[in-house]
């Protein structure tokens, strides 16, 4: 890993020209991400958070919940799995799900889906569903609170576990209910 870094409270910015992350570089997040309250740790990729491109290796030890939010303007936001599984759920602005995508880096299910891309202002929120979820996500920036939008329906970030665990219950009693 480069020296030349930035550490923050749950992430590190890489600074290099050129950088790689090696499969060994998997365990060390996950020993940070073990080791804080919300057990989640990344590696940004850009050098700041004005870059034009927002790029992360991003590890959740465990549950983790993130509000759901939409990206203000014209951004795109992907999904690449590395390790573990999580789901995507997108929503309509009234809190209704239109859908729900699961995401596997397991490469012995042929079918399973391992990539997602977003280039819509849409209501979505991930829901880890391993022991361990790793994944590479990239984001249009510059990343500031202005381009973003967190959505009323939902607990906010700092909610209790129950509370961010009895939303996604809900969530998907909703969605199975209205899929009948």
């Amino acid at each position: 890993m480069n020296t030349n870094k930035l550490i923050q409270k749950e992430a590190e910015f890489k600074f290099g020209a050129v950088e790689t992350i090696k499969w060994n570089d998997l365990n060390y997040l996950l020993k940070k991400a073990s080791k804080l309250k919300r057990k989640r740790y990344r590696f940004c990729l850009h050098s700041n958070h004005k870059h034009p491109t927002q790029e992360m290796i991003i590890c959740f030890k465990g549950f983790n919940y993130v509000q759901p939010h939409r990206h203000i303007g014209k951004r795109t936001e992907s999904y690449h799995m590395i390790k573990g599984s999580m789901d995507v759920y997108l929503f309509e602005n009234n809190g209704k799900i239109k859908e729900i995508i699961r995401l596997d880096a397991n490469k012995s299910k042929k079918n399973s889906t391992f990539f997602y891309k977003l280039s819509k202002s849409i209501f979505h929120t991930i829901l880890p569903r391993s022991k361990v979820t790793i994944y590479h996500e990239v984001l249009t920036g510059p990343f500031h609170t202005k381009y973003i939008s967190f959505a009323n329906f939902a607990p906010k970030n700092k909610c209790s576990k129950k509370k961010a665990l009895d939303f996604f219950k809900n969530c998907k009693r909703n969605f199975s209910e209205k899929n009948k």
